[in-house]
């Protein structure tokens, strides 16, 4: 039987992930190739220097000089979203943090059954803090597309995600596909300050 409140909280997590997205993406109406590639090749330069530590859920990672960090709140007042982005909004993540319940397991079951419409592909599962899993995953998320329609009916919004419960809130973290490897790099310093 479906949990009435976990489907309720997942499926405002998602509105909210789709509704902030167009913060950091590029404002061009068109894809460009070449700018993918530029980002492409400035991510695997990427040192990861600065720190950034969030005052009210307590976590830390590690992102390169030259990036922005910001939050907006939530617009239900519950939760947020932490952006980090260059200035040109070609490279970023975003961060929906969202009240859940009980902390447990995020699976590629658990998704399935309660937004089934999410098309995942690549899942992993992952560790988070000492007992907790997440899941890493590739999507068709339209709000990683220029223009909706055609993009997704072509399957080119691809978003890399990382969703996990932890401390009783739901983290969803997204960036373009392509932008993989400064997600896996920024979460990789990942920590939950007691």
């Amino acid at each position: 039987m479906k949990n009435p409140l976990k489907i309720t909280i997942i499926a405002l997590a998602v509105l909210a992930l789709i509704l902030s997205a167009f913060y950091f993406i590029p404002r061009s109406t068109t894809p460009n190739e070449t700018s993918s590639q530029g980002s492409q090749t400035s991510i695997s330069a990427y040192q990861y220097t600065q720190e950034y530590s969030h005052p009210t859920y307590h976590f830390s990672f590690k992102y390169p000089e030259g990036l922005t960090v910001s939050t907006i709140p939530s617009a239900e007042g519950q939760g947020e979203t932490v952006l980090v982005e260059s200035a040109d909004s070609k490279v970023g993540v975003q961060i929906v943090i969202s009240p859940y319940g009980p902390d447990t397991d995020i699976t590629e079951a658990m998704i399935h059954s309660d937004i089934p419409e999410l098309k995942i592909s690549d899942a992993q599962e992952l560790l988070i803090g000492e007992g907790r899993k997440g899941l890493a995953f590739m999507s068709d998320n339209p709000a990683f597309c220029a223009s909706p329609e055609p993009c997704v009916k072509e399957g080119n919004g691809k978003s890399r995600e990382v969703w996990f419960v932890f401390g009783g809130n739901l983290y969803q973290i997204s960036t373009y596909a392509e932008q993989d490897e400064f997600l896996k790099r920024l979460f990789g310093t990942w920590q939950f300050k007691q």
